[in-house]
């Protein structure tokens, strides 16, 4: 439903599955992980996580979490929040799935949260561009090469709705 015109907006990616079509629930964007200790193979965990694109790591991710995946801290990095405060957070190693794809690389851990984030880091690390499509509620994540398509496909607007102006021959004055 959209919320301006309170009309039924159909998704056309309806029906589509894929692992980057993520949902759009109390204005975050959600999508499915899977976080693997690069140690223990045999240890993985689903998450759904929010994309921030105010957070510009990899991922952030409960401490009590990496944990229960055997990950090795190995270091520590400073983070600046929105709120203007700097902290210092543990990190370790991680592999990121989703769907085919996994990349490795550093996760931040959070003593205190609940929320597993994703960061501009990983958008860049897997090459992709966000899309909210809050009509729809739904979230897209595509290949930096189809961005320009996927705006395209990603429309609320049906044809038949769309405005309709002068042809260029009109306007040329033809």
């Amino acid at each position: 439903m959209d919320s301006a015109t309170n009309k039924a907006v159909a998704s056309p990616l309806a029906g589509v599955e894929s692992p980057w079509i993520g949902r759009l629930e109390d204005k975050k964007a959600t999508l499915l992980i899977t976080v693997k200790s690069p140690i223990e193979v045999d240890l993985e965990k689903e998450f759904s996580a929010t994309v921030d694109s105010g957070y510009d790591g990899f991922v952030s991710l409960p401490l009590q979490d990496a944990l229960s995946l055997g990950s090795i801290l190995f270091g520590a990095k400073f983070v600046n929040y929105a709120d203007g405060a700097v902290g210092l957070r543990l990190t370790c190693w991680g592999v990121v799935t989703v769907g085919s794809e996994s990349r490795f690389g550093v996760i931040s851990l959070e003593p205190t949260a609940q929320e597993v984030l994703l960061g501009l880091e990983f958008l860049r690390s897997f090459r992709k561009t966000l899309i909210i499509r809050p009509g729809a509620q739904e979230v897209l994540l595509v290949d930096e090469m189809e961005e320009g398509a996927a705006v395209g496909r990603a429309s609320n607007v049906e044809e038949s709705e769309a405005p309709t102006g002068p042809s260029r021959s009109q306007r040329d004055g033809r």
